[in-house]
């Protein structure tokens, strides 16, 4: 089947294309589709422009990756523009001691936490296995356990209203609807105490409707 065959009938069954429709460029670059689709890079590869520190977390880049500091605290690593609803892509890397998550909705001053904002959860060892790796949490779960730690990973987050899909390397773990949190807010890079280190890379995200 020719490709712009295959394009229409996955929006003909699914009511909207695959999401890897393109193939991936460079890292921390967006390809000349993404580009004219309205995705922006929130990590250009080399600094920390429009993120802004919380907590005691220390970030470091280096080799076009944005990596956290294992041993210097827990905290976050926010936007500093507000998003509601958005499309989300980006690249990641763990060790077996991190315990981190990509935040979104955060609260726009104090302490970010799964209760007041929404977490796409990145930790396999989480005690008690909750929430997971893949997980929005306290609001599902996937059905198995991934395994991210020691590679890098993609994870795809898609919030719109009070819709939520989540997709951990390509396999969609989370498809539900919850309102506990609509407004607008950061998007936030977390790590927690310890000595777990978590990497991040081409970070892409695209605002869905003017008012998002």
């Amino acid at each position: 089947m020719k490709p712009r065959a295959l394009l229409v009938l996955c929006v003909l069954v699914f009511g909207r294309p695959l999401f890897a429709a393109e193939t991936a460029g460079p890292a921390n670059t967006l390809t000349p589709g993404e580009a004219a689709a309205g995705w922006k890079l929130l990590f250009d590869g080399k600094t920390l422009d429009g993120l802004t520190p919380r907590g005691s977390a220390k970030w470091e880049t280096g080799d076009g990756v944005l990596s956290s500091v294992g041993g210097s605290g827990s905290g976050m690593l926010c936007t500093d523009e507000l998003y509601r609803d958005f499309e989300l892509k980006a690249e990641f890397w763990v060790n077996e001691r991190a315990n981190s998550g990509i935040y979104f909705r955060c609260v726009l001053t104090g302490n970010v936490t799964g209760t007041n904002s929404y977490e796409a959860n990145i930790y396999d060892k989480q005690p008690g296995g909750a929430f997971p790796t893949g997980s929005l949490v306290n609001v599902t779960r996937p059905v198995d356990q991934p395994s991210t730690i020691d590679r890098w990973n993609t994870y795809y987050i898609r919030a719109e209203g009070d819709h939520f899909i989540l997709q951990l390397n390509g396999v969609q773990t989370v498809d539900s609807r919850d309102n506990q949190h609509m407004e607008a807010g950061p998007i936030g890079l977390q790590q927690s105490a310890g000595p777990g280190v978590v990497k991040f890379r081409s970070i892409k995200v695209r605002r869905l409707g003017p008012k998002s």
